[in-house]
């Protein structure tokens, strides 16, 4: 399944449609190596490494609650392993216990936003959504997906948010799967075609935080944080995924 047959799907679809009533766009006879839904990871162990970005946490975190990511992607899902710590990440109270995924789609940082987190002001897509609903249950991560709508070009000062309401746009629901595997690892899925027809023809830069009461506690990739305490200067840019042509 190649990526232009999906991104045609994307071109054709209204993206300020919500829940993407359109469908999928995927071939039923497309069959993904990954599967999220055998509450098993075991699958990753025969992707080619080379086309997984990796990104492990620091010896010197300033968010540790993530410590691992993850992410494989052949042009039709984003597929993405984390792993948490459980101590960190507890709570689980519905939406405020959320992931964020931050992606930068057409791999460049001429366009895209800054939202703090990460070095480069390149992020195009932000999605939003929770793990767990108001009684700790698991639920597959459905995110509300925010396109970014405010100044381009320039450095991260000049590109940051000013406005939450004109700067994200939200663009609505975005069909996602996911499952817990254990206590401890996330894995999940998004469809390529239902999120840009701009993405890169090498692959996109990606970014994950956890949050516990709308408070960050982990974050990847990211560098060590040094300085005075209180001071985030950990930020680095986002994680690179090529994406992997091999089962065209």
């Amino acid at each position: 399944m190649c990526l232009a047959t999906i991104m045609t799907v994307a071109c054709n679809k209204d993206k300020n449609e919500p829940e993407n009533p359109g469908g999928d766009g995927i071939d039923g006879d497309y069959v993904s190596p990954i599967s999220v839904k055998d509450k098993s990871v075991d699958d990753w162990n025969a992707l080619d490494s080379t086309k997984v970005a990796v990104a492990n946490v620091t010896a010197e975190p300033y968010f540790s609650g993530l410590k691992q990511l993850k992410v494989y992607s052949d042009g039709v899902y984003i597929n993405y392993m984390l792993v948490f710590d459980p101590n960190e990440y507890k709570s689980h109270v519905g939406a405020k216990d959320g992931m964020h995924i931050y992606m930068n789609v057409d791999n460049t940082d001429a366009t895209g936003g800054f939202f703090d987190l990460f070095a480069d002001a390149a992020v195009d897509f932000m999605f939003e959504g929770a793990l767990f609903d108001d009684l700790g249950n698991s639920i597959p991560y459905a995110p509300t997906m925010y396109r970014w709508n405010g100044d381009e070009g320039g450095l991260p000062s000049t590109r940051d948010v000013k406005d939450w309401d004109t700067d994200w746009e939200e663009v609505g629901s975005i069909k996602g799967e996911s499952q817990m595997v254990g206590n401890n690892i996330i894995e999940g899925r998004l469809i390529v075609g239902l999120i840009s027809d701009k993405f890169a023809q090498e692959g996109f830069g990606i970014g994950f935080d956890i949050q516990q009461n709308w408070g960050e506690v982990g974050l990847l990739p990211q560098i060590d944080a040094q300085g005075a305490e209180g001071e985030f200067i950990g930020r680095t840019n986002m994680l690179f995924v090529p994406f992997d042509y091999s089962e065209e």
